[in-house]
């Protein structure tokens, strides 16, 4: 059986900031959201596919977003701008939680010191 870190080939990702931004998203909000967030950072900081393919955010972290991560780092040669937008859809996700239920309100300073 994989390990958690390992199911999207974390250790190979160039920048340990992104690798660990992506398992600290897996563990709080499950690996779905962490590998849709980063497919979708991509999508808009490819330069209109220059970089690589689209990618379909659909949360699966298979060959094509780990080129896609291999490919943004040979580009960008840093992950500052990644980082930013993937924290920027994880921190709209639980903005999103909470104003859709009350309830979750109660956990969104707990969430929100994630980041």
């Amino acid at each position: 059986m994989k390990k958690a870190r390992d199911y999207a080939s974390l250790d190979q990702f160039p920048h340990q900031a992104l690798a660990e931004k992506i398992f600290r998203i897996s563990v709080n909000m499950g690996k779905f959201w962490a590998i849709a967030f980063l497919q979708r950072s991509f999508n808009v900081l490819n330069r209109r596919a220059s970089y690589y393919f689209d990618l379909k955010a659909d949360g699966i972290a298979g060959p094509k977003t780990l080129s896609a991560v291999l490919a943004y780092n040979a580009h960008k040669g840093n992950t500052k701008n990644l980082l930013t937008a993937v924290t920027g859809l994880q921190i709209a996700r639980y903005i999103a939680l909470g104003k859709g239920n009350e309830k979750l309100e109660d956990f969104e300073n707990g969430w929100l010191n994630t980041i």
